[in-house]
């Protein structure tokens, strides 16, 4: 999947562009939406060392934590999630977590 910020004219030149030169198969589709700023760097970090907080006290990997998670909240791409998404995620996550008994760091307090 591709997509095409608007911001210049120069980014909606290529997205028009692109459109153009779509082949006929496979089938595609063209979505227009409001821009949703991507998920931050920070948020990512909180993420993550969530993650690793949950599978220390269950005894998993830490990827194999993050796969759990993507299942159980029904996430395919963490990484395309938006900076509201995320926050989502982080709060159900802590939520999860604390109910596993998980002893959060206070960094996770916060």
């Amino acid at each position: 999947m591709k997509t095409y910020p608007l911001f210049t004219e120069k980014q909606r030149a290529l997205a028009a562009e692109a459109i153009l030169n779509t082949p006929d198969k496979p089938k595609m589709e063209c979505v227009y939406r409001p821009y949703r700023p991507r998920r931050s760097g920070l948020q990512n970090d909180k993420f993550h060392a969530m993650v690793g907080e949950v599978a220390k006290h269950i005894g998993y990997l830490p990827d194999e934590m993050k796969g759990v998670i993507k299942w159980k909240f029904k996430i395919k791409r963490t990484s395309e999630l938006n900076k509201m998404q995320m926050a989502d995620l982080i709060e159900q996550l802590y939520v999860w977590g604390s109910h596993l008994g998980v002893n959060w760091s206070e960094d996770f307090r916060q």
